[in-house]
């Protein structure tokens, strides 16, 4: 056989996309398999042909093993100077620079083959550059071809780039975005104006409180921010129990306590046991120096007698009672006619003490309270009122007929209006 120049076998080119990623399980430098085919010559570099991403970010902190037979390596592995946390994700990509450094042997076809490649390497190069200046997918993406709408954007969607918006479209959005952080801004405005008080809405809505404290000191948080109140101010509560007579004072927030009255001023201690109420709201307004607690009227069903009565805000008190059934005789000389023995009748503890029947009484000039005996059919002619005995809670009755009357079943109703506080 002839002599000649043996040549290096000629190195094959998979059809896979040259590039490589990982999630990381645990932290580790390396190596991470590259897994494709990596080039390196005399003026390029094993590292240089790559791009190495992690987490997005371009990384040069590596280094390039492997064994490399006519310029190449199938098994080359990187490692970095430094752990990378576990899920970094590491991208590696193909970067191998175009260029030819020897020409081929000079013969018949080899002759127009060292002509033409350096045409075929200066092209690549020349698309190698902008490509690299071109929009990129992520990961080595094949996207397909887009079709491009005139007026619009590209956008990403679905890993692949679309056309997206018009520039008209961004113009309109953007300028319903500027009016929407306008509203966010005016609103976090009236926000803060809400949230340090806003007087006119809560003294038109009488604002509906949490109650704490105690009963005689009763605290009331209302989930704003009230540093001060002003004349007729109001607000609302639910007490969870009532209050014991004496001084009563109202904490709203931060404002500092003050006494409770009645509608009619009664305030101090003469403030009535029972006044604020657990199963009906309380409505307190701020007359400039004390709160006025408002009162629902309340009827109250006697603790000792067979009756009722009714409580009204301004201390007024409605009752009708019926005695229990007596078996009496008419027989004792009375104006003309006949009585019987005088009868008694203690009222129950719904009368504070201090406030009696006969104490602190005002119908029309007289201090007395209004009380009113009716028979019940059948049983006599009349019922009067002996007296009530002042400082008590003690009403005297009798019967009274035309004619004498032997022993027999009385009844009656007695009706009052007087006073509880």
């Amino acid at each position: 056989m002839g002599g000649g120049v043996i040549l290096p076998p000629m190195a094959t080119l998979s059809s896979a996309p040259r590039f490589t990623t990982a999630t990381l399980a645990s932290a580790t430098a390396g190596p991470f398999n590259i897994g494709f085919r990596v080039f390196a010559t005399s003026t390029t570099t094993a590292k240089d042909a790559l791009e190495v991403l992690v987490n997005g970010a371009v990384r040069t902190d590596f280094t390039v093993s492997g064994t490399f037979t006519s310029g190449y390596s199938d098994t080359a592995t990187i490692n970095f100077t430094a752990p990378l946390a576990i899920a970094d994700v590491v991208d590696i990509y193909g970067n191998l620079e175009p260029e030819r450094q020897e020409d081929l042997i000079s013969t018949g076809l080899t002759r127009l083959l060292n002509l033409e490649l350096p045409r075929l390497w200066t092209s690549v190069a020349d698309m190698l550059i902008k490509a690299k200046s071109a929009v990129r997918l992520a990961g080595g993406v094949a996207a397909p071809p887009i079709t491009y709408d005139d007026g619009k954007v590209l956008i990403m969607q679905d890993s692949m780039i679309k056309a997206g918006p018009s520039a008209d479209e961004i113009t309109n959005a953007q300028s319903f975005a500027d009016a929407a952080a306008a509203s966010a801004a005016a609103a976090a405005i009236s926000a803060a104006s809400a949230g340090t008080q806003d007087t006119t809405f809560l003294q038109r809505s009488g604002l509906r409180c949490t109650i704490g404290g105690t009963a005689n000191a009763i605290t009331l948080t209302t989930g704003g921010s009230v540093l001060s109140v002003v004349a007729g101010q109001q607000f609302r509560f639910r007490a969870t129990s009532p209050n014991a007579g004496g001084v009563t004072t109202i904490a709203v927030d931060g404002v500092a306590a003050a006494e409770v009255a009645t509608i009619t001023g009664i305030t101090g201690g003469s403030f009535p046991a029972g006044y604020i109420r657990t199963d009906v709201d309380t409505i307190v307004t701020w007359n400039g120096s004390r709160w006025v607690a408002e009162r629902e009227i309340e009827q109250v069903n006697s603790a000792t007698l067979a009756g009722r009565y009714i409580k009204h805000p301004d201390g007024r008190l409605e009752g009708i009672i019926f005695p229990a059934t007596e078996s009496l005789s008419i027989s004792s000389s009375y104006l003309g006619g006949f009585k019987s023995a005088n009868r008694s009748l203690t009222l129950d503890s719904v009368f504070p003490s201090g406030n009696e029947l006969g104490s602190q009484i005002t119908i029309e000039t007289d201090k007395r309270p209004v009380v009113q005996a009716i028979p019940v059919e059948g049983t006599a002619f009349g019922v009067n009122i002996n007296g009530v005995a002042f400082g008590t809670n003690v009403i005297e009755y009798f019967f009274t007929a035309f004619s004498s009357q032997t022993a027999a079943d009385r009844k009656c109703a007695i009706k009052f209006d007087a006073r509880w506080y």
